[in-house]
């Protein structure tokens, strides 16, 4: 179960939220982890910067957190907190991704990006960190994120075009690059 939460005032947008969960559903999948879920909170700067100094001793507002549940595990042992459904079915949680949509506001122009183009990044990039990729290790596995990052961005662009720069493009230098991103 994909679970969206929107707890921000500036952006709201069902539609999209049903894209962001499909787009979800697909790298868990090319992951062989679609049998589980994870949550994605939408919120303002104040609360992620509250939770960037709770959490990772850094006092400002970020874009993107990841809070993994299986940190350091084995996709095969991912097992530490089970949720229901609304249909009372039983899955297993990966973690939560916490997003800044003022930080993506920002950012999503200096990206080549619409608004919701930067979500989705920033959707792409929390992801890939719960299951275990870590740009922050070495350049190897900085440029193996980052690589998958850029091709998950492509093809939710490619899918859904109305989300790419203003004049419609895909941007021409790869956004992960472009704006180092922090988790």
């Amino acid at each position: 179960m994909i679970e969206i939460r929107n707890e921000q005032e500036i952006f709201d947008n069902p539609l999209f939220f049903d894209r962001l969960t499909q787009l979800i559903r697909k790298i868990l999948g090319d992951h062989q982890a679609s049998q589980y879920g994870l949550s994605l909170l939408l919120c303002d700067n104040p609360t992620i910067q509250e939770l960037n100094a709770l959490y990772r001793g850094k006092d400002y507002a970020t874009d993107v957190l990841s809070f993994s549940l299986t940190e350091g595990e084995a996709l095969e042992d991912f097992s530490q907190m089970a949720m229901e459904d609304e249909n009372g079915e039983i899955y297993e949680m990966l973690g939560d991704i916490v997003i800044s949509t003022e930080k993506a506001q920002s950012q999503a122009k200096e990206n080549h990006l619409s608004w919701e183009g930067e979500i989705a990044r920033l959707t792409i990039h929390g992801t890939l960190h719960l299951l275990g990729y870590d740009h922050e290790k070495g350049e190897k596995e900085e440029e193996e994120m980052f690589e998958k990052q850029d091709a998950y961005l492509e093809w939710f662009l490619a899918r859904y075009p109305e989300y790419t720069t203003e004049d419609g493009s895909i941007p021409p230098e790869p956004p992960s690059r472009a704006q180092d991103t922090t988790s």
